[in-house]
C-alpha cells in the first residue's frame, strides 16, 4: 500500500510529533487505573455542576413534577429503589452463570492461533523504512517516527532522544 501519507501539520511554533496511542499495549491493570481515575474525574467535574443544574431544575417546576407527580409518598420510591436493587441483582446473577457456564464448555480449548511470522523484509517494505530504522524499533520500548511532508520516513529514534 504504497502512495502519499495524509500530512499532519502541527500548530505554529509546536514540534510536529506525532503520539500513537495504543492502549490495548498497556497491562490491563494500569488501563483500569487510568480509567477509574477518568471515571473519579468526570464524577467530580458533575459535581461541580451541581447546583447549576439545580437551579435550573427549579426554575423548570422539577420540584413540583417530582413532588405531585414522580413521589407522592416516600414508600414509592423505596420500593422502587428494592424492585430495582432485585433486577440488578439478577442480572448479574445471570451473567456469573453464563461466564461460568462458558469456562467450564471452553476450558483447555485453545481456539485462537497465532498469526504468521512477518520477516524483516516484510516489514521494511510495508514501513518504506531502512535496515537502521528497524533495528531501532525493534531495540526501543518507545520510539518515534518522524515523516517528511511526502509521507517518507526522516528518522526513527526513541523517546529518550525526543528532549535532545
Amino acid at each position: 500500500m504504497k502512495g502519499r501519507r495524509p500530512s499532519i501539520q502541527a500548530p505554529e511554533g509546536a514540534d510536529p510529533v506525532v503520539i500513537i496511542d495504543r492502549p490495548e499495549l498497556q497491562a490491563r491493570w494500569r488501563r483500569t487505573v487510568y480509567s477509574t481515575i477518568t471515571l473519579v474525574a468526570w464524577a467530580a467535574w458533575m459535581y461541580l455542576w451541581l447546583p447549576a443544574i439545580t437551579l435550573v431544575a427549579w426554575f423548570l417546576g422539577y420540584r413540583r413534577f417530582v413532588g405531585e407527580i414522580v413521589a407522592p409518598d416516600g414508600g414509592i420510591i423505596l420500593r422502587a429503589t428494592l424492585v430495582y436493587l432485585l433486577i440488578i441483582g439478577a442480572m448479574g446473577l445471570i451473567l456469573i452463570l453464563w461466564s461460568r457456564y462458558n469456562v467450564f464448555r471452553f476450558r483447555g480449548k485453545t481456539r485462537r492461533g497465532a498469526g504468521e511470522p512477518v520477516s524483516d523484509r516484510e516489514m521494511m517494505d510495508r514501513l518504506e523504512i531502512s535496515p537502521e530504522h528497524l533495528s531501532t524499533l525493534r531495540g526501543s520500548n518507545s520510539a518515534f517516527i518522524r515523516y517528511g511532508e511526502d509521507g517518507a520516513v526522516l528518522h526513527v529514534g526513541e523517546a529518550a532522544d525526543l528532549g535532545a
